[in-house]
């Protein structure tokens, strides 16, 4: 392949649960974002890197679009906002089968500012009848912002995506390749093991699980396995024996699932160790490097 093709920045905003993860992940082929039932998980920008024989597309995956309810809230939400500058392009994941919430409206209205390409996913078409409707809400949409295309897809199920990839190729510029050909993401390796534990956190723990939890990959070591030691911190410690379960049950089924998907990323055999921990300030620290 040669060096030089079309390169550039795709930021992917929406509201929460619209399916961007699913979508960004789908496209690189690998889990690169926490996909999660539960609203507001995706807490920094997280680039998912996509090389094709044409281009090489950058998908930066920001927090939910919410209504915030707190400063760290406020942050994720701000965050979100400020990624549509200094991209080159933006696509915009609506969940077709649900109203605009009033965060959303907002960002439909900031979009109408936007000197880079705009385009429109249409998420979840599966679930949105009759479909003549689908029609109706594109063009309601339209109305809101400038598309240079509107695109009906399946994140969940990878439909319609293709088209999607072929559309905003074309819009970006020529430049030397940002990464490697093989790279997924540019998450450091730690950061990417902390998610994909935390995404397990949540998929198990969907309706207990408080907001202040974090994980941290404490050590990496490379013997006969890898051996990977981490924590869960809980904001209180009486969220521990949630995350531990009844004799440990829930962090054994939360580590076997994490190892098995480590295992499947990272092509090795994994040893995992997790342990819970209460540190109350990890909400603080949190909005400190999302403002940072």
């Amino acid at each position: 392949m040669s060096n030089i093709k079309k390169c550039g920045f795709v930021a992917v905003v929406g509201e929460t649960n619209a399916g961007k993860s699913t979508l960004i992940n789908g496209l690189v082929g690998q889990r690169v974002s926490i996909v999660s039932r539960k609203v507001q998980t995706t807490r920094f920008n997280i680039r998912g890197i996509l090389t094709t024989d044409k281009a090489q597309l950058v998908f930066v995956d920001t927090p939910g679009i919410f209504a915030p309810k707190n400063v760290r809230d406020k942050l994720m939400v701000r965050q979100a906002f400020d990624s549509l500058s200094d991209t080159d392009a933006v696509l915009v994941v609506v969940d077709a089968s649900k109203k605009l919430s009033k965060p959303t409206e907002r960002l439909f209205k900031s979009l109408q500012e936007s000197s880079v390409p705009l385009f429109l996913a249409l998420n979840k078409v599966d679930k949105v009848h009759p479909k003549e409707k689908l029609f109706e809400i594109a063009q309601d949409l339209s109305a809101k912002a400038t598309f240079q295309n509107v695109f009906m897809i399946d994140s969940l199920h990878e439909k319609g995506t293709e088209t999607l990839v072929e559309e905003i190729t074309k819009y970006l510029p020529e430049s030397p390749l940002f990464y490697d050909e093989k790279t997924k993401t540019d998450l450091p390796l730690a950061l990417t093991i902390s998610e994909m534990i935390r995404e397990q956190v949540y998929g198990f723990i969907h309706e207990e699980i408080p907001y202040g939890i974090t994980v941290k990959t404490e050590s990496i070591t490379e013997t006969d396995k890898t051996e990977i030691q981490a924590v869960i911190y809980v904001a209180r410690e009486g969220y521990k024996k949630i995350v531990l379960g009844e004799k440990g049950s829930k962090i054994k089924i939360i580590g076997q699932n994490a190892r098995q998907n480590l295992e499947k990323l990272l092509g090795v055999e994994i040893r995992l160790s997790l342990f819970v921990k209460t540190d109350k300030k990890i909400l603080m620290r949190s909005e400190m490097e999302l403002d940072g």
